[in-house]
């Protein structure tokens, strides 16, 4: 009997060995699991290519589309942009991605004297973290479109959120930087609602496209060359 009870502990013991294993090899494959500094890397990376592409965007349209740029700038950057990203979603897959390239943005505005964006780009980036809720999201088409969308819109809110706000002391500092019929053009398209909604609706649908492309470049070469 003291065997039989021995070997009875013994499987117990084993059980237990075996579903923290387990356990252990769950959470390493979580796609919530902790970030690691190679994932930081990544992002920091990522999205200093986004910044670049975003900002090279709207410079030239701004070049020879004046005005009408600050329509469909961001709309042209979120299909540019959107396979960068992609890419990056898929290599780090964890919740955090959106909310920290928005903070990222936040951080670059706030050193380029605008701090009150940084509050902006968290509230945004929190925004799309939410829509980005649940397992392997980041890895999702669908998802991602729809919190990468939202991220654009909220680029492009970004330019209207000053004027609601802080609406003389920002005109008081951009008034040093630009022409008048350039802020003139800035008070028309950041100031008229059907303008910021057709802007927005401009902005979100390059973003899903964008991340429509991504998507499929994902599949037919990053996964076929396993570089996530």
């Amino acid at each position: 009997m003291p065997a039989k009870n021995g070997e009875v502990t013994n499987r117990i013991e084993n059980a237990d060995t075996e579903t923290r294993s387990v356990a252990k090899g769950a959470e390493r494959q979580s796609p919530a699991r902790r970030w690691r500094m190679k994932d930081a890397i990544t992002l920091a990376i990522f999205n200093v290519i986004l910044l670049v592409i975003l900002m090279v965007v709207t410079l030239v349209f701004g070049m020879l589309l004046p005005g009408i740029s600050y329509m469909i700038a961001y709309g042209i950057a979120g299909i540019l942009t959107g396979p960068v990203y992609m890419v990056m979603a898929n290599r780090i897959n964890k919740h955090g991605i959106l909310l920290f390239t928005a903070l990222i943005d936040g951080v670059f505005y706030a050193v380029m004297g605008m701090p009150h964006y940084l509050l902006f780009f968290a509230v945004g980036g929190a925004c799309c973290e939410l829509a980005m809720w649940g397992k392997d999201a980041y890895r999702s088409v669908p998802r991602n479109a729809l919190g990468y969308a939202l991220l654009y819109v909220f680029f492009f809110l970004s330019g209207v959120f000053p004027l609601i706000l802080f609406r003389d002391s920002y005109l008081e500092a951009v008034g040093a930087m630009y022409a008048p019929e350039q802020i003139e053009a800035m008070l028309y398209y950041y100031g008229t609602p059907h303008i910021i909604l057709i802007s927005c609706l401009l902005a979100a649908a390059g973003a899903v496209l964008g991340v429509i492309i991504g998507g499929v470049f994902v599949k037919r070469h990053v996964k076929k060359a396993k570089l996530v």
